[in-house]
């Protein structure tokens, strides 16, 4: 199935695309087309900012995180900072 998705994204267009998967204990599966190979390291780039608004409206649907209180609603996550608020 993992092949198929790269696949399909070469046919509509992109000119190359790779992904992998892995799951602690299980085997890792990589899939690549076009002009990458499933060895090729590409920059993360924005990509962080929608995995991330994505873990934080995932957690709001279990209820661990509450969206109308910023930061508070994280008790679980303790954030340090070498910088100084004033």
């Amino acid at each position: 199935m993992l092949h198929e998705l790269v696949d399909s994204l070469v046919h509509a267009g992109a000119p190359g695309a790779a992904a992998c998967f892995a799951v602690q204990g299980d085997e890792t599966l990589a899939a690549a087309a076009g002009d990458v190979t499933p060895d090729d390291v590409f920059s993360i780039g924005s990509v962080t900012k929608t995995f991330v608004a994505t873990a934080a409206l995932r957690l709001a649907e279990a209820r661990v995180l509450d969206l109308d209180r910023p930061g508070a609603g994280a008790t679980w996550c303790r954030l340090t900072s070498p910088y100084e608020c004033s």
